[in-house]
C-alpha cells in the first residue's frame, strides 16, 4: 500500500540508560529492561499529539492509514487510554509504526475467531471506533 513507514530496530535498554527519564516515563521504561523492538529514530518528526487534526493535505493519507488498520485488525492506533497514535510527523508527512496490536486477530481463540473476515462485528466495532483517525 505504500505506507509511509518508520524503520524498525533492535534496542537495548539498560539499567544507564533509565538515567535520563524520571517519573512515569522511568516506570514504563523499567519494565522494559534488555532486548526490545523499536524504531529508528528520525530527524525532526515528533509523535503526533493526542486527538491532534490532520491538516486537509494529510486526510487521504489518513483515511489509507485507517483502512490498513481495519484490514490488518490494528487496534493499537487508538484516541483511547494508554492513548498511542503510533504516527510521527514533521507537519508535512506522517510515519507510522506499530509493535504491539497489528494483527489482533491472531490473538483471538480459535472458536471465536470471525468465521466472516469480510464483515465486521460488533466486538471489532468497539475498536474500530476508538481509532485515532
Amino acid at each position: 500500500m505504500e505506507l509511509p513507514v518508520t524503520v524498525p530496530a533492535f534496542m537495548s535498554i539498560t539499567i544507564e540508560s533509565l538515567s535520563i527519564l524520571e517519573g512515569e516515563e522511568y516506570a514504563t521504561v523499567k519494565r522494559s529492561l534488555g532486548l526490545n523492538f523499536g524504531t529508528k529514530y528520525v530527524d525532526k518528526f515528533l509523535t503526533c499529539g493526542v486527538n491532534q487534526r490532520l491538516p486537509d493535505f494529510l486526510l487521504d493519507m489518513g483515511w489509507q492509514i485507517f483502512a490498513f488498520d481495519v484490514l490488518i485488525q490494528n487496534a493499537d492506533r487508538s484516541h483511547d487510554a494508554p492513548k498511542k497514535q503510533n504516527m510521527l510527523t514533521n507537519g508535512k508527512e506522517l510515519l507510522i509504526f506499530d509493535h504491539e496490536l497489528a494483527f489482533g486477530f491472531v490473538f483471538d481463540l480459535p472458536f471465536n475467531r470471525n468465521k466472516e473476515p469480510w464483515i465486521i462485528r460488533h466486538l471489532d466495532k468497539l475498536w474500530i471506533e476508538k481509532h485515532c483517525l
